[in-house]
């Protein structure tokens, strides 16, 4: 899934030391936050715990369909997975084991 996502995540997930100037790497110039990408980090999750579990479905099943808030945004593979279970665990709260699995 790395070689399909964007440089900085490439970059970051494997720690390089050097900066690449392959032809592939140069092309891409914007930052994810330029190209829409939904950063699932630790405060992402932090805010969403704070929420209600049912306004915390609504965000999580729009974020899974590439809307957040009204903006859309592409969601990667791993992060869409961390969403998945975030949503099952809201599920759970509120006693909907069916929509949990």
């Amino acid at each position: 899934e790395l070689h399909s996502a964007p440089k900085s995540i490439r970059s970051e997930a494997l720690a390089r030391d050097f900066t690449c100037s392959c032809v592939a790497c140069e092309a891409e110039e914007l930052t994810d936050a330029d190209k829409g990408y939904l950063d699932v980090d630790v405060q992402f999750q932090a805010e969403l715990k704070t929420c209600p579990s049912q306004q915390r479905i609504d965000i999580l099943q729009g974020a899974l369909k590439g809307k957040v808030e009204g903006v859309k945004v592409n969601v990667l593979g791993k992060d869409a997975q961390e969403l998945r279970c975030m949503l099952a665990a809201a599920h759970e709260e509120l006693g909907q084991l069916d929509k949990a699995l």
